[in-house]
């Protein structure tokens, strides 16, 4: 009979609830068997990613002939925009699907906000006058339905008054 030497891989970031920030570098990880960088193994794979639990897959690097070398480690720069709990990836020698292996569980790509102004906690504004709060984002906020919440403390966060609610991010 005949046999064929595969590669092993296996995903082990993200996985199972890790956060990665939307828009940003996240190190995706796996580990290789024996054989996989080697020439006879997989020099290289191919990343993939599902933001919908694994229904559709876009390649990590968008670049035909979409590879990357088979190190165990990838920086993913940017991430998606696309703000979700149900985020896999998976990883396969190009030359041999059979060898795919996705991430255990679901992860999330999660948003962020920057407070730019006012921003350096020295601040001191007058009773009465109207100042600037803005603020810069990391993420498709509006597609997913999110909306921010302003608020202040004059106690160093021991309580938080809220100032407006449902603002567009």
């Amino acid at each position: 009979g005949t046999f064929s030497i595969m590669a092993s891989l296996d995903v082990t970031a993200p996985e199972s609830g890790a956060v990665v920030t939307a828009e940003s570098s996240y190190a995706i990880q796996w580990t290789t068997g024996p054989l996989s960088g080697s020439a006879i193994g997989a020099p290289n794979v191919i990343l993939e990613y599902s933001t919908n639990g694994g229904s559709t897959w876009s390649y990590v690097n968008g670049t035909s002939p979409f590879t990357v070398p088979n190190s165990g480690s990838y920086t993913w720069n940017p991430t998606p925009a696309t703000l979700t709990s149900a985020l896999k990836v998976r990883v396969y020698d190009p030359n041999n699907t059979a060898t795919m292996n996705t991430g255990t569980g679901n992860s999330e790509i999660r948003g962020q906000l920057t407070v730019t102004s006012p921003n350096l906690g020295t601040e001191s504004w007058d009773v009465g006058s109207p100042y600037p709060i803005t603020w810069t984002k990391k993420g498709d906020w509006a597609t997913a339905g999110y909306t921010v919440n302003l608020q202040y403390t004059a106690n160093n966060g021991s309580t938080w008054s809220t100032l407006t609610t449902g603002l567009a991010a």
